[in-house]
């Protein structure tokens, strides 16, 4: 991949990971604006490091790249971070153009994912599937009430005041919630509050 990036961009400076381990010394050591996250890494698998990322001050513009399509795979790449999405199996000069769209704006998928994305939102039922339903058993029974509350539109404040707790407290059910659903925001976490039936 390191040949398709400078072919992509001709003045780049790549730098290459073996895996999980070397890739978060380089992000310490090197000012890096794109990350290729291969999903196979000799030490780990790619799409955890995306939540590593999470952490980082400044994320570089993050694609993934895979051998194989993988529908549950494509969609937690995007859910994490990911901006882009590409096939091994694609030919060089595609991946090459799809790299050199980022400077417009354009982020890079393979056709195959494209499909495959589009697929997903077409046919996504309103109903929780088995990743979801797994998801939602490891809510405390507490943090589900306060799932359902913010489905709601109610902020943490008033959470706290018709729960008797304190704004802290609802925070760190919060966060909970959200690392257990692995959602970033209150409008994922409503959304999975909907598909779940916990909101109308």
């Amino acid at each position: 991949m390191e040949r398709l990036v400078v072919s992509a961009f001709i003045n780049a400076k790549v730098y290459h990971a073996d895996g999980v381990r070397q890739a978060k010394e380089s992000l310490g050591h090197y000012p890096i604006s794109l990350l290729l996250i291969d999903t196979d890494l000799r030490d780990g698998d790619g799409l955890d490091f995306l939540v590593d990322l999470r952490r980082v001050k400044r994320m570089p513009y993050v694609v993934v790249v895979s051998r194989c399509v993988n529908r549950r795979g494509i969609i937690a790449a995007f859910k994490r971070g990911g901006s882009g999405y590409l096939l091994k199996t694609q030919a060089r000069d595609e991946i090459v153009r799809s790299l050199r769209q980022i400077d417009f704006g354009f982020p890079p998928l393979s056709p195959k994912v494209a499909r495959c994305l589009v697929d997903h939102l077409h046919h996504e039922e309103q109903t929780p599937d088995k990743m979801e339903e797994w998801q939602l058993q490891m809510l405390a029974p507490r943090e589900r009430e306060i799932l359902v509350l913010l489905a709601k539109g109610l902020n943490r404040r008033e959470i706290g005041d018709l729960l008797d707790l304190t704004t802290n407290t609802i925070s760190s059910y919060i966060k909970s919630i959200y690392r257990k659903l692995d959602v970033n925001s209150r409008a994922e976490a409503t959304l999975f509050a909907v598909r779940c039936g916990l909101a109308g």
